[in-house]
């Protein structure tokens, strides 16, 4: 009996062991993103990345002139996790897309739905989701106090970005009800669209339902949601031209272990998006 039980603690101890190596040589090969990043923004020591610095809470200027957001210091802690620097420009929602599938820029941020369409050119590294609201001015609340209310007014959106889609919606709302058409009108930018909604000439806008919630939470009152969480939630976050594919994946691995490090939703609080993150980052999230 005991040749049996030294036998047994031997057979033990040396599964253990071996047990031990085994999870010891997968801790040593596991690729960090800092190990995924391509050359040559490895030798160059820096990524220059896009964002619209007009659209708050995911990349603007603040009034100190400081380049702020969730997207900026996400990307931010990207880039450091990648062992390199963000280099980020200011750019037009327009060619956003464009730039970056061709080349221009090295990536692009800042709140960007990932939308099918768009996968065709970039490819995303989503971590978050967003959806749109309708918003019009409070002074107009018994005015237009429903989505129907709007019907032969205008309604204004964002040119190149899924806000279009949520003003199609609503036309489509106003002629399948048989009541006087809604317009669209077409913005290059948040503070376009913005000042249109502010002086009267549209009767509503249409913004990231994060937008607006996080506007109001900084005391503009002139501001209310008529109608919010408009159409599906769309993952969103960094992307890159498809011919970068290995750029992605480090992006992908340097958003996990933000998200594992407790980072990412420390940065998405700071902005009240904690709600809006994903359970895990993920490589084109829309799939449908």
């Amino acid at each position: 009996m005991k040749t049996v039980s030294c036998l047994t603690k031997f057979m033990r101890t040396t599964v253990l062991s071996a047990a031990i190596i085994a999870g010891t040589a997968v801790s040593a090969f596991a690729e960090s993103a800092k190990d995924l990043l391509p050359e040559p923004y490895k030798s160059k020591g820096e990524i220059t990345v896009a964002m619209v610095l007009d659209y708050p809470p995911y990349s603007w200027i603040d009034e100190a002139g400081k380049t702020t957001g969730l997207e900026v210091d996400v990307f931010n802690a990207v880039a450091e996790k990648l062992g390199i620097k963000a280099n980020i420009v200011n750019a037009k929602w327009e060619g956003l897309i464009t730039g970056v599938g061709g080349g221009r820029f090295d990536a692009g941020a800042g709140g960007t739905s990932d939308l099918l369409e768009r996968q065709k050119l970039v490819t995303f590294a989503d971590y978050a989701t967003s959806s749109n609201a309708i918003i019009i001015q409070a002074a107009n609340k018994d005015k237009y106090p429903d989505i129907d209310a709007l019907c032969g007014g205008s309604i204004g959106v964002l040119k190149g970005t899924d806000t279009v889609k949520v003003g199609e919606f609503a036309v489509k709302n106003c002629a399948d009800k048989g009541k006087p058409a809604l317009t669209i009108s077409y913005y290059s930018s948040v503070p376009d669209a913005d000042l249109a909604l502010k002086s009267g000439r549209d009767a509503a806008e249409v913004v990231s339902t994060e937008q607006a919630a996080f506007i109001l939470s900084k005391g503009h009152q002139d501001w209310m949601i008529l109608q919010a969480g408009v159409g599906d939630k769309v993952p969103m976050g960094p992307y890159t031209s498809v011919d970068k594919p290995e750029l992605a994946k480090a992006f992908v691995a340097a958003l996990t272990e933000l998200k594992a490090d407790g980072t990412l939703e420390t940065i998405a609080r700071k902005y009240g998006l904690e709600a809006s993150l994903m359970d895990k980052p993920e490589i084109n999230a829309t799939r449908k």
